[in-house]
């Protein structure tokens, strides 16, 4: 049963991106189970590339592709979407304008000024890199903006660090997952028989695009130390990105061509990809700082090992649903793989608690009541 909210809020959220990933995904979610809740919600991005397009059709939302948004700096393009917002925001008579990115972020507050009444201003960090202290950021931040969600306590340590902010105006709203999409009832047996990986094999995964700073050579590294001791080893890596080249350089040079597979990217067979797994790693954020990938895996219930970075230790309930790596200790992720390895039984009950604790914490419908909340809170009455 879908709840329906009491009072019901004119809601703009906007994000400065057109890609179907990072702050775009939980935007849109969050637009979507906003107005399931019963709020008018409009969502204003980047025109869309073809991935983005089908996303939103899949969900049933629309959008509004009217301003550019762009990130690169043109001074002609800035002022055109600043007078556009400024006359969307005055149209639309909104409560509450959610900004995701700093390019919007920037947006609103050039087009907010003088503006009366002006909406109540969000504005979510969704990663640690946007929490980083910079004298513009702090000048938008405590000039044109009301309030702030973060998706991590980590996160939010860090804006109080490096902001002039209240604390009692910075909330945590943690991501979410579509238990439903991801749940361990999906069959995994057909990824595993397209790459050859038997029943005997202990597969560890891990999701994330293939750049340099999402630390897979950490992660062969750590293989490679242990994968004498476990001959039933396998690594399936799963994404695409500019990185694979070096990252299949890095498997050749060590002799691991029959332990390290490159799935390439998965899509709608995501799910049945994490169920192959017998367990998950992620070592750091992406754009989207909920890391989204270790909350589908432990929906999925798959024990984690993760680096204490970021939205990662508050995922994890450490010698519980998986492992807490210190950031970047190779040899503490090897054992803690070897030890997922040597215990098949450990590593499965760990992964049915995780399964319990997604379902407690991290249900997608709880960020969009938790951010209805929030936004009530700072309304004024």
């Amino acid at each position: 049963m879908v709840r329906v909210s009491f009072f019901n809020m004119k809601i703009l959220q906007i994000v400065s991106s057109n890609k179907w990933s990072g702050a775009v995904e939980p935007t849109a979610r969050l637009a979507l189970d906003l107005k399931k809740i019963g709020h008018s919600v409009d969502l204003l991005c980047q025109k869309p590339n073809p991935d983005l397009e089908k996303w939103l059709k899949i969900l049933g939302l629309e959008a509004d592709f009217s301003l550019s948004l762009d990130t690169k700096f043109s001074p002609l393009a800035l002022i055109k979407d600043v007078l556009k917002l400024r006359r969307i925001i005055k149209d639309g008579g909104y409560d509450i304008i959610h900004s995701h990115l700093s390019q919007d972020h920037l947006l609103l507050s050039l087009a907010t000024i003088g503006l009366s009444p002006r909406p109540l201003i969000v504005r979510t960090f969704h990663n640690m890199r946007s929490t980083r202290k910079r004298p513009l950021r702090q000048l938008i931040l405590s000039r044109s903006t009301d309030a702030v969600i973060t998706v991590s306590e980590g996160h939010k340590r860090e804006l109080l660090k490096n902001f002039c902010f209240d604390s009692h105006l910075i909330k945590v709203v943690r991501g979410g997952v579509d238990l439903n999409l991801f749940n361990p009832a999906k069959d995994g047996q057909k990824i595993r028989a397209e790459f050859g990986i038997g029943d005997n094999i202990f597969l560890i995964g891990i999701v994330s695009r293939l750049v340099s700073n999402r630390r897979h050579s950490d992660l062969i590294e750590a293989v490679a130390k242990i994968a004498d001791k476990v001959k039933t080893l396998r690594l399936i890596i799963v994404g695409r990105g500019e990185y694979m080249s070096p990252l299949k350089d890095m498997v050749e040079e060590r002799g691991m061509q029959d332990i390290v597979i490159f799935s390439g990217y998965k899509g709608a067979d995501l799910p049945e990809t994490y169920n192959a797994m017998d367990a998950k790693v992620l070592l750091t954020e992406g754009n989207d700082g909920t890391c989204r990938a270790a909350l589908e895996a432990m929906a999925s219930g798959k024990p984690l090992v993760v680096y204490d970075y970021g939205a990662l230790p508050d995922i994890v309930e450490d010698g519980v649903t998986g492992y807490i790596i210190p950031n970047k200790e190779i040899d503490g992720l090897a054992k803690a793989i070897l030890k997922l390895a040597f215990d098949r039984e450990s590593a499965k009950n760990m992964g049915e608690k995780g399964r319990k604790r997604a379902e407690q914490y991290f249900d997608s419908a709880q960020v969009a009541t938790e951010t209805e909340r929030f936004y009530t809170e700072i309304l004024p009455l």
